[in-house]
């Protein structure tokens, strides 16, 4: 018990995984809310208003489809274009089985470890995996309150 207590005291991270997993559900499941013909369409774009105001896209393009998965990139675009905000590219995966979207990508760093030490080379946060799920959650609620579907309707 002596030893738990002096590394959690030095700032030791420890993964909270019911709290990760519960993300990756959440952000299964609002994913459905948006974007409810995900098995027929390779893709869905979507517009939405920053808080400044300003028109931004947002593009989910399927880029692999298997049996109990499906890989995702989404990639957002600001109009008028900022010189300094860049928003990162994401890629994330669905699991139909498990019903759960988790992040295998982000700005071009894949393979995630789930903790990170505290000073590392890449400036990495000890809870990275964790942030970009909540990050990729937060996008989502985002284009549920805000969001607008640019696809095209098609009749029968």
């Amino acid at each position: 018990m002596g030893n738990q207590r002096k590394k959690r005291r030095f700032g030791r991270y420890v993964p909270d995984l019911v709290a990760d997993l519960a993300e990756c559900d959440a952000n299964y499941y609002r994913l459905l809310r948006i974007f409810p013909e995900i098995d027929e369409c390779d893709g869905k774009k979507f517009g939405f208003e920053t808080d400044h105001y300003e028109k931004a896209t947002a593009d989910f393009i399927v880029t692999e489809r298997c049996p109990f998965t499906i890989t995702f990139d989404l990639r957002i675009e600001i109009f008028p274009e900022h010189r300094i905000i860049k928003w990162p590219n994401l890629q994330f995966r669905i699991y139909k089985d498990t019903k759960s979207a988790e992040v295998i990508s982000f700005e071009q760093h894949r393979k995630f470890e789930y903790r990170y030490p505290l000073f590392n080379e890449k400036l990495f946060q000890p809870d990275e995996k964790s942030q970009a799920n909540r990050y990729l959650g937060e996008l989502l609620e985002h284009f549920m309150k805000r969001g607008y579907s640019l696809n095209q309707l098609e009749f029968s």
